[in-house]
């Protein structure tokens, strides 16, 4: 009872955005949008309700059943490998401090092109092929 009492304000506001937002669909020109808009944010308002109403008494009145077929947890346990994680922890920071320097001068080293004007260029055994082709090609059409 007492996370719902923590929980009212935050549940109630973010339905109530939720059906405001579903009401302003009211106000499209297409005849989809009302019919839509209403039928959402009743339905939004109505699961608002029932959950504020509903909710309680019955989660009160199943507690000893839902304890009762309580299962085991499916996920495993993590605590070894919290461990294992946090052995490693200081370790891998200072061998990032170690390789972040030289990584970024050769990062620096590096010449990026952009775009496909390099490539096409004279300079490169492309841009050569290319020239020659449209060289041959003008020659035979002139022809």
């Amino acid at each position: 009872m007492d996370a719902l009492c923590r929980s009212t304000s935050s549940i109630a506001s973010d339905g109530l955005t939720t059906v405001i937002g579903f009401l302003a669909l009211i106000f499209m020109r297409f005849r989809i949008g009302p019919d839509l808009g209403l039928a959402l944010a009743k339905g939004v308002a109505i699961s608002l309700v029932s959950v504020f109403v509903f909710m309680p008494s019955l989660i009160l009145a199943a507690y000893r059943w839902m304890e009762k077929t309580g299962h085991r947890p499916f996920v495993p346990s993590f605590h070894k490998f919290v461990k294992f994680v946090r052995r490693l922890m200081i370790p891998s920071v200072c061998l990032f401090a170690l390789i972040v320097v030289p990584v970024y001068l050769g990062s620096n080293a590096n010449s990026y092109y952009y775009g496909s004007s390099h490539i096409f260029g004279n300079d490169t055994q492309l841009g050569r092929d290319i020239e020659n082709f449209v060289c041959a090609a003008r020659n035979a059409v002139s022809v």
